[in-house]
């Protein structure tokens, strides 16, 4: 027993020292760890845990299909979410429908199917904005990370992939909103895909933040600092967003766009859509104003938890041949009385005052805008 004690003792002050250096430095102490068993401290919590962050990388066939890095133009789109954000707060008469639904490193490219091989993923630590971690996928378009996250709490982190041609220039970005509560062996292993569906999920998150502004796709999420958007993602359910994902990965506006630009223009209405609907139920939910900031993210991350849930469901529920708006038919499910709940639960973790209020609200801007899902 003392033996261990000692040892624990020296672990705890190698981490002290290696957490404040790179992304690197952090996953070369997960590996020390072997699976990731907690670390003792004086208290009865762990001050520390390592988490495991698994998934896949992929772009739309139909992209793939185009050729490979060295013939993909640089994007010309900077920030998709400054032209859309004024939907986020508009009542709109535009439809988001489902027309139909069925069931030394390499040198980065991606396969035929979409597969992204050789390709480096950032861990993005979205309250403080650095890179905590990277991962190069394999040439199934796979990637495994360690991350940290500090005892029971919540912890958001942000998933982005920034694809390169060889001169150089980004010509594409994909990202994930990944929430992780390392409270059991089970939790210390958070499986993300990161696709077109996972990019529309972190959008949605940035528009519920203060921070979308400042969102460059030549830099993605690097360097943006925001509590709102950090706890937003922090309540994000693994499993209901991958499968949430999945659905939106099937939409005709990214099985169909014909180049990157197009489909991050696609993504970031899409988002706005959503966060629309998202932020008029958790006032729904709520039936009154908000109190205060803490409470206002806490309903709106209630709700699109719910709501990412909910997208499976509506996916599954109609047959092929229905035409609905999902983003609605999805929100329209969502339950009062579970979101209070969880609003509620949430809303105990927030300090108060710790949360800094939405941006004021854009001037409304009628579209007629859709996604399709096949």
């Amino acid at each position: 027993m003392l033996v261990r004690r000692v040892l624990n003792q020296r672990l705890f002050a190698l981490t002290a020292l290696l957490l404040p250096l790179s992304g690197c430095a952090l996953t070369a102490l997960g590996s020390l760890w072997g699976s990731g068993a907690p670390m003792a401290t004086s208290g009865s919590e762990p001050e520390f845990r390592a988490v495991s962050l698994t998934g896949s990388l992929r772009i739309p066939a139909n992209l793939a299909a185009q050729g490979d890095f060295s013939g993909v133009p640089a994007m010309s789109i900077v920030n998709p979410l400054v032209a859309v954000a004024p939907i986020a707060d508009y009542d709109p008469s535009a439809t988001y429908r489902i027309l139909s639904v069925s069931g030394s490193v390499p040198v980065a490219g991606w396969e035929p199917d979409g597969r992204i091989r050789h390709a480096t993923i950032e861990v993005i630590d979205p309250e403080t904005g650095e890179v905590v971690g990277t991962a190069i996928t394999d040439a199934a378009g796979r990637y495994e990370v360690r991350v940290f996250a500090r005892g029971a709490r919540s912890r958001g982190f942000l998933l982005q992939a920034r694809l390169k041609n060889p001169l150089g220039q980004t010509i594409g970005i994909l990202a994930a909103p990944v929430g992780v509560r390392a409270v059991s062996v089970d939790s210390r292993r958070v499986g993300m895909d990161v696709s077109a569906g996972s990019t529309l999920l972190a959008f949605t998150s940035m528009l519920m933040s203060e921070r979308f502004l400042d969102l460059s796709l030549s830099e993605g999420f690097a360097g943006l600092r925001s509590p709102r958007l950090a706890r937003v993602i922090a309540e994000v359910d693994g499993v209901n967003a991958q499968k949430a994902s999945r659905v939106l990965d099937r939409g005709k506006l990214v099985t169909e766009a014909p180049s990157f630009d197009a489909l991050l223009s696609n993504l970031a209405t899409s988002s706005a859509m959503l966060t629309f609907e998202v932020k008029k139920t958790s006032h729904e939910a709520a039936g009154r104003a908000m109190a205060s900031n803490e409470e206002e993210l806490a309903y709106h991350a209630a709700v699109l938890g719910q709501t990412m849930g909910t997208l499976v469901t509506v996916a599954e529920r109609y047959p092929a041949s229905a035409s609905i708006n999902l983003f609605e038919a999805a929100a329209s499910l969502v339950t009062t009385e579970g979101v209070r709940q969880k609003a509620g639960a949430i809303q105990n973790e927030l300090p108060p005052e710790s949360i800094p209020p939405l941006p004021p609200a854009p001037t409304p801007t009628p579209g007629n805008l859709g996604i399709d899902l096949q």
